[in-house]
């Protein structure tokens, strides 16, 4: 898909943890991403984008980027993982990381509905600030589809996505992490064929399951980038995650 994040996604993406004292450009400089102009003509790749989600989800020992009122265990996000593959069906598995959630904060909540013939994921984020909110719905709506394509061991053809975010880069486009057409709605959430329910994992739990999920993740995206354009940054860096 080759996309890339702007400048002022990432801006907003670290703001949270900034409010609470890490410096931008050490976020900036751990993310191995070079800042050139300050604006949006630095882009950054999904390679970088997964290190700055580890780096301030570490930084601050906040799974929720320092973006809601409660804090989420960054333990939580390989634990999530671990209980996905734990189930029988993709249902299942979205059921159990969901009720996962709503145990450890009430940061985030992940709400699973469906139609006839559509299951739609949904993701509500807790903030004081709206703006932040529908930034790390946005987050963990990627997140999950990361935890699906982790449980099917392939990508998970979705039919769109939407955002409550008026500013979302990706708009009339296709989502950076999802691959589908973006649109603006009243919650953010993703929906795909409710007969993938059904569908069996793999049944596969490696000693890293982030690598494991991240590496999957990055060849649906990107499969040319994984090393960082020859730095080797996620790949080296992942299992502190």
């Amino acid at each position: 898909m080759h996309q890339r994040m702007p400048f002022d996604w990432i801006t907003r993406h670290v703001s949270g943890v900034v409010r609470q004292g890490l410096p931008f450009e050490q976020m900036m400089a751990a993310s191995l991403i070079d800042l050139r102009y300050g604006d949006n003509r630095d882009v950054v790749g999904p390679a970088q984008y997964l290190l700055l989600c580890l780096n301030t989800a570490l930084g601050i020992s906040d799974a929720a980027h320092g973006l809601t009122r409660a804090r989420i265990d960054p333990a939580y996000t390989a634990l999530g993982l671990r209980v996905a593959l734990g189930c029988a069906t993709l249902e299942d598995a979205i059921l159990s990381v969901g009720r996962l959630y709503r145990t450890a904060s009430s940061a985030v909540q992940i709400e699973l509905k469906t139609t006839s013939d559509l299951a739609i994921l949904n993701i509500h984020a807790d903030s004081a600030r709206d703006a932040d909110a529908v930034l790390l719905e946005d987050i963990y709506l990627s997140w999950m589809f990361m935890h699906c394509m982790y449980f099917l061991g392939t990508a998970m053809p979705v039919v769109d996505v939407t955002t409550r975010d008026t500013f979302h880069f990706n708009l009339g486009q296709r989502h950076f992490a999802l691959g589908a057409p973006v649109r603006h709605g009243a919650v953010t959430g993703m929906r795909f064929a409710r007969a993938l329910l059904g569908r069996r994992g793999t049944g596969r739990a490696g000693a890293n399951p982030h690598w494991e999920c991240f590496r999957l993740w990055l060849d649906f995206v990107e499969p040319e980038d994984l090393s960082l354009n020859g730095r080797g940054g996620l790949r080296d860096g992942a299992g502190h995650g």
